[in-house]
């Protein structure tokens, strides 16, 4: 005698049952669809969070790589961890909620920290004296540099370079000396401001100093000794006004 099977996928008798293993494959299917909906909620609110620019000490953060997502289906928010430099591999925190409660993660990831920085514009030979006509500003990857970069070319003008660097090559503190702007016994100009008034004299340097230090000087006409700030090769401007 024929077995009857009904049409829901159950069989009676000896049959065989198909309606179980077909709805353990539906629903993984279902499952599969929905968790990857949700993976990209949470890859999606990664992507905004750098999109919004994740800034960090003068330098912006790219997105390269994630190198081990947390494990949650879930749009989270991001935060930058305290950084020293700007390291291209580390972990951002996410913040998001699990049953109710709220859960942290820390993520690995991958940067690139761009920033408008000093380069060199042509190939500069080591022990050379850098001038501005030598560098100029473009925006590169600072990632895992240990030295402080410029952002102005007046800041490298009048320093030595160390080694010798290639074209369109950032130019770090760590690859510069900076020598004497002003020389002991050199005749300069001091410059002092008196309320809207700047008035200049002549001085002498009592000793040697770079731009930005403090210097003792001379002036040469009322005989005083005066501290005063290197501003540039032959020029200081006074502390306190007076001259």
């Amino acid at each position: 005698m024929m077995r009857m099977r009904n049409f829901d996928g159950l069989v009676r008798g000896d049959g065989i049952n198909f309606g179980i293993p077909l709805l353990l494959a539906l629903a993984s299917i279902f499952y599969a669809t929905t968790a990857g909906a949700e993976e990209s909620a949470m890859q999606r609110s990664l992507h905004a969070f750098f999109s919004a620019t994740v800034t960090h000490d003068g330098a912006t953060a790219e997105l390269v790589s994630v190198r081990a997502w947390p494990k949650t289906t879930r749009a989270l928010h991001w935060y930058l961890p305290k950084l020293m430099r700007h390291p291209s591999h580390f972990s951002l925190i996410a913040e998001g909620k699990e049953r109710g409660r709220v859960r942290h993660w820390f993520v690995p990831v991958t940067v690139r920290w761009l920033a408008q920085v000093v380069v060199a514009k042509q190939a500069i030979a080591a022990r050379s004296m850098l001038n501005r006509g030598m560098m100029t500003i473009q925006r590169v990857d600072i990632s895992d540099h240990n030295s402080n970069w410029f952002s102005s070319t007046r800041d490298l003008d009048g320093m030595r370079l160390l080694g010798q660097v290639k074209r369109g090559t950032p130019i770090f503190s760590a690859m510069t000396h900076q020598l004497p702007l002003i020389r002991r016994g050199q005749l300069i100009t001091i410059q002092a401001r008196i309320g809207s008034i700047q008035v200049s004299t002549v001085g002498k340097a009592l000793r040697s100093a770079r731009r930005g230090e403090l210097v003792m000087v001379q002036n040469l006409k009322s005989k005083r000794q005066i501290q005063a700030v290197v501003i540039s090769a032959n020029t200081v401007r006074t502390v306190m006004g007076g001259a």
